[in-house]
């Protein structure tokens, strides 16, 4: 169930960003340690607590904080291979695409649905940072 959970060094990230899910229904201690937040006060940052939301609530915070839309997708070269691609959601423009594809060389590909998901929020905190 751990990898539901977006790692602790990019829950930091999102706090940086302004990110407060109280609903998450774990946490971070200080040293990294993902446990579960039942019966912890809605005011755990007192506590020294840290949010840990799962990919879903960080990609839908994106989405409706930033109108960052992002998404892992397949490519079929032979093999199945991830990558992913983000969209201003008012312009509806592609921010980023990490597929690279020309003259039957393709770059930015991930063998797991998850590696991409993963580089997909490092670049969507990224994205937000230099903006």
């Amino acid at each position: 169930m751990e990898k539901e959970f977006i790692p602790y060094e990019q829950a930091l990230a999102l706090k940086e960003l302004g990110f407060e899910y109280v609903s998450t229904i774990f946490a971070y201690d200080e040293v990294g340690e993902l446990y579960t937040r039942s019966g912890i006060p809605h005011d755990f940052n007192i506590r020294g607590l840290l949010s840990a939301p799962t990919y879903s609530q960080a990609f839908r915070w994106f989405r409706e904080k930033y109108n960052l839309h992002a998404e892992p997708y397949t490519v079929d070269m032979g093999a199945i291979e991830y990558c992913f691609q983000i969209r201003d959601l008012y312009s509806e423009k592609y921010v980023f695409d990490n597929f690279v594809g020309a003259g039957g060389s393709y770059h930015g590909t991930f063998s797991t649905y998850e590696q991409a998901e993963l580089e997909c929020l490092k670049k969507l905190i990224q994205i937000t940072k230099n903006k």
